[in-house]
């Protein structure tokens, strides 16, 4: 059943996404693949089903079970998360990349800032390109930074913590960043220059940020992450 979904979505999308992308405009390479269904992980690591940059679970309040990862409960960035080895994910290689997650929210489970992803260098906002399903209330975005500028698409008025399952899909290239949600652009904006190549490689996380803002770890679950 879940995978059926997945490739119901996959077709309407009418994209190949990837995790890392070796070539832009629709002709893609997935890279990495986290399915969390039985087999593909254990206690402490979840198997890469695509490539071989296997993540490791941090915190108490993190678990897999029935086809998906879920932090619950959470209140620090410490309390759930994955984390990958961004140096051997090496996005700053690709021509493109796009982010894809099929997740499962609940309904106003974050009061805060949160991260779905993040990709990028130890220093906060720098270098880096994720995905932020929270903003106390104010909105939902994705950012990337090339060291000098930052560009942002956004939807104000709304997170993605209403209790419903959504498709989430963020696109980094030489052209524009974009965000779609359930295959609908929520926002495109023009890079106007190269943000890929200058993707740091320090931190490599899912459910959580980078150190320093120190937002809480997102509460919902991840069905897939590619």
């Amino acid at each position: 059943m879940k995978k059926n979904l997945l490739q119901k979505l996959w077709t309407f999308l009418m994209l190949t996404l990837m995790l890392g992308s070796t070539a832009v405009f629709g002709q893609a390479t997935l890279k990495h693949s986290y399915t969390f269904e039985t087999g593909t992980y254990d206690e402490t690591t979840v198997f890469d089903q695509a490539g071989s940059v296997d993540g490791t679970l941090g915190g108490t309040k993190i678990s897999i079970a029935d086809g998906k990862a879920t932090v619950s409960g959470a209140t620090a960035n410490s309390d759930g998360w994955i984390s990958l080895d961004g140096v051997a994910l090496a996005l700053n290689t690709y021509s493109a990349v796009t982010l894809e997650a099929f997740v499962e929210t609940g309904t106003t489970l974050n009061s805060s800032f949160t991260m779905l992803a993040y990709f990028g260098s130890a220093t906060p906002g720098s270098r880096c390109f994720w995905i932020q399903p929270t903003r106390s209330g104010s909105e939902t975005r994705i950012e990337a930074n090339n060291g000098t500028t930052t560009v942002t698409a956004l939807k104000g008025s709304y997170e993605v913590d209403d209790g419903k399952k959504h498709h989430i899909v963020a696109v980094l290239n030489s052209e524009t960043i974009t965000y779609y949600l359930d295959g609908v652009i929520l926002a495109s904006t023009p890079t106007g220059a190269d943000y890929v190549s200058t993707l740091g490689t320090d931190v490599a996380n899912l459910f959580r940020g980078v150190d320093g803002w120190n937002d809480p770890n997102y509460n919902a679950s991840l069905l897939e992450f590619n």
